[in-house]
């Protein structure tokens, strides 16, 4: 498998196995661009314990496929400013956070939130100070690595 640039074996199968799942769900930073190959060796040598060398052996590569993994949104429902969960930050995985856009409304439609940074979340403040608790909206806008954009709207409960 290779996953941003980096070559990785993910596993050595029988000759009798004809499929195999990988799984990438420890994966959660990149684009979600994951390739792959087949590397078939076929060899003929001496039985197990036997001291002499292999006799025979033959290497061949399968063509590269690649698949993309679509962005993966999380986005909680609810948090509590100064308390365990105090700042609003949804969590993506395979997007391109270079176009990255995070918009929070108030019940007037007035934005009062937005940022294109996405390790920067909304800490409940309006202008220096705290909001009253109650729901706000939120907009959140990301890219795959392919350009597609996929756009999540939703409701957050600012609890006090």
């Amino acid at each position: 498998r290779t996953y941003n640039g980096v070559l990785a074996q993910i596993a050595s199968v029988p000759p009798t196995q004809l499929t195999y799942t990988d799984s990438i769900e420890d994966i959660i930073e990149g684009d979600g661009n994951f390739c792959y190959y087949i590397e078939a060796i076929e060899g003929i040598g001496a039985p197990i314990g036997n001291p002499n060398p292999v006799l025979f052996s033959q290497t061949s590569l399968s063509n590269e496929a690649c698949a993309l993994q679509q962005p993966n949104i999380f986005v909680p429902n609810a948090f509590v400013p100064n308390g365990v969960n105090s700042i609003f930050n949804p969590v993506t995985v395979y997007a391109d956070m270079d176009n990255y856009l995070l918009q929070i409304y108030d019940r007037w439609g007035n934005r009062i939130f937005e940022t294109t940074d996405p390790e920067l979340g909304w800490d409940g403040k309006v202008g220096g100070k705290l909001a009253k608790t109650g729901a706000y909206a939120y907009l959140l806008s990301v890219q795959s690595s392919r350009g597609n954009t996929f756009v999540k709207r939703g409701t957050i409960t600012m609890i006090p």
